[in-house]
């Protein structure tokens, strides 16, 4: 790789053992080359996350090294400082427990010269706990967002925490998985390998529960299909035990995309099971759970898209008996298609003014 030739630079969790930060790390490098620049992924911390992490062999090592370029070698930080732009995003690189606590300034450009321009590109805190950050912390959290050039997230709750915890404005964006060309997608999904014989409903649940082991079994009997069903893989034996169904093993990313976009109908309780079905226009089911940050960014993704009637409730006050009428229900994506055209050229317009536009036509 020849780093001379990079301009950007994109800090982001690519290396965390699950499907949306690996895939939505993919999207926004595609997007940064779709407007013309020429993007390169950060290197995971050394301080972050020890174990496993670091494996080129593992699910996130195999599918980004082979899709994309990852900064490498001793002279890193003078390659970084080379940079026009740092991007900080997308996923919840700016969660303080999670990343911060253990890597200080890193996920908002500390150890880069102050003339590179940082943009955020649909970044997250996460679910935020009122003493998570201590007032020093705070202020040099206000002080480092600052620095920011501008600032984008992909929903209202992170954009309360920017205007009420740091008091600096931010824009709400789509995430960069809507951003990306579908052939990009297509490309990834040509080579994965792909073994179903038989129509499926597809499953990704990171939180089960008897009460979605049973809705889904519903499904299946109303829709007369088997499903292919399919769990966090950063807590592997848990999420197996948790949903109680047969499970399929450590897939890789392109293997679990190309099931998304093969599947007939999709149950997910996922954020970003959800996008794909969308984005693929397959007919779905979310399942939402009590913790409000989860629920709320889906409902507001739905809500943007006038699809609020697929949200699933998991909750002590709903019967998921009451939602087996999804499975019989289609959806006609034309409205929804409309909608979400717009706010993909609203978002990529965003970008485009924040880093210059030399656009790429494939």
């Amino acid at each position: 790789m020849e780093m001379k030739e990079k301009d950007t630079l994109i800090g982001s969790l690519w290396y965390g053992l699950n499907y949306g930060s690996i895939l939505s790390a993919f999207a926004l490098y595609k997007t940064v080359e779709k407007i013309g620049h020429h993007p390169v992924l950060l290197r995971k911390p050394e301080e972050l996350w020890t174990d496993h992490y670091d494996d080129p062999e593992n699910i996130a090592g195999k599918f980004i090294y082979k899709n994309c370029d990852v900064m490498e070698g001793e002279q890193e930080k003078d390659q970084a400082e080379k940079m026009s732009f740092f991007l900080a995003g997308p996923d919840v690189i700016w969660n303080y427990n999670l990343c911060g606590s253990q890597t200080g300034d890193y996920f908002f450009g500390g150890f880069l010269k102050d003339d590179i321009k940082r943009i955020s590109c649909a970044s997250s805190f996460g679910k935020v706990q009122g003493d998570e950050w201590s007032q020093e912390e705070q202020l040099k959290t206000k002080r480092n967002l600052e620095k920011f050039a501008g600032i984008s997230v992909r929903g209202g709750y992170d954009a309360d925490i920017c205007q009420s915890m740091f008091g600096v404005q931010s824009e709400i964006i789509l995430d960069p998985v809507f951003l990306c060309d579908i052939s990009d997608y297509e490309e990834v999904i040509r080579t994965a390998h792909y073994d179903a014989v038989r129509p499926y409903i597809f499953t990704y649940i990171e939180r089960g529960n008897e009460r979605i082991k049973k809705y889904i079994e519903e499904g299946m009997r109303v829709k007369s299909l088997d499903s292919r069903n399919y769990i966090d893989i950063n807590r592997f034996p848990e999420s197996s035990k948790e949903l109680g169904l047969e499970v399929t093993f450590h897939v890789m990313a392109d293997d679990w995309l190309c099931s998304i976009w093969n599947s007939d109908f999709v149950v997910t309780d996922s954020y970003y099971g959800m996008c794909f079905a969308i984005l693929f226009r397959k007919p779905f089911a979310v399942i939402t759970s009590p913790d409000f940050k989860r629920r709320n960014e889906v409902e507001e993704l739905l809500s943007w898209l006038g699809l609020e009637e697929r949200m699933v409730p998991c909750d002590e006050f709903s019967d998921l008996k009451d939602y087996v009428y999804l499975f019989r229900k289609g959806i006609n994506y034309e409205r929804a298609d409309r909608r979400l055209k717009k706010l993909q050229e609203e978002s990529l317009e965003w970008l485009k003014n924040q880093m210059g536009s030399q656009e790429n036509t494939k």
